[in-house]
């Protein structure tokens, strides 16, 4: 086995954490541990769970919040921890989520999304806020992030783990196996954690323009990120 990942991997953030990924390198911060998102979240579901009650909407949300909230790892291996820099072997995978969570992270955007509902405002909602003063930040921002897509090529063996937090090999060897045709689909379902961070090339580095759902390359477009 090579001593680096024998592919690229991709990476969905948004313009908002940049600076940072340039300057520490992609897993440098673990921003959901400094701002203490997950006990934000725990503390807004608690705020909703005050407003919806059992309404069918938002039982059916809350039981991937609660997911997030408790950081578990599903019997059938779906991965609900935050804070770790994760990896793509498929590009179209880091665009969707690069798309879907606006903010550039699954639980950030959560706790975003929840900030800004109209039914949520009250004193219990703004005493939350003014607990996690950067996570208000966030919901404050008028104009929204830029989806980004970044690119890692020769990323150390010694770097990354499996989503599940095991020895990578196996699953690099089985991914290698795949046909080009059969990675862009199945690749999906087999992602990777930085352990120690890398640094980002600024040109590997792009804006994503999406169009409809993002099942395909031809569904988004991506123009190479310009510093400001």
């Amino acid at each position: 086995m090579a001593e680096v990942v024998p592919f690229s991997l991709y990476h969905g953030t948004s313009t908002i954490f940049l600076a940072s990924i340039l300057e520490t390198g992609l897993g440098g911060r673990n921003v959901v541990a400094e701002w203490r998102a997950v006990e934000c979240l725990t503390r807004l579901i608690a705020v909703a769970d005050n407003v919806f009650g059992n309404t069918p909407d938002w039982i059916g949300e809350r039981y991937g919040l609660d997911l997030m909230a408790r950081q578990a790892v599903t019997g059938a291996h779906m991965n609900f921890r935050h804070g770790g820099a994760y990896l793509s072997p498929t590009e179209v995978s880091a665009v969707r989520y690069a798309v879907t969570n606006t903010v550039g992270s699954e639980i950030l955007s959560e706790c975003v999304k929840l900030l800004r509902a109209p039914a949520l405002e009250g004193e219990a909602l703004s005493e939350v806020g003014r607990e996690f003063p950067s996570i208000l930040g966030l919901a404050a921002i008028e104009v929204e992030a830029q989806p980004l897509l970044l690119r890692l090529d020769a990323v150390p063996l010694a770097a990354v783990q499996t989503e599940q937090g095991v020895n990578p090999s196996e699953q690099i060897s089985m991914l290698l196996s795949f046909s080009p045709d059969l990675l862009s689909t199945v690749g999906q379902q087999f992602n990777f954690e930085l352990v120690e961070p890398f640094q980002i090339d600024p040109s590997q580095v792009w804006v994503i323009s999406s169009t409809g759902y993002l099942g395909n390359p031809q569904s988004y477009e991506l123009e190479p990120w310009v510093a400001t």
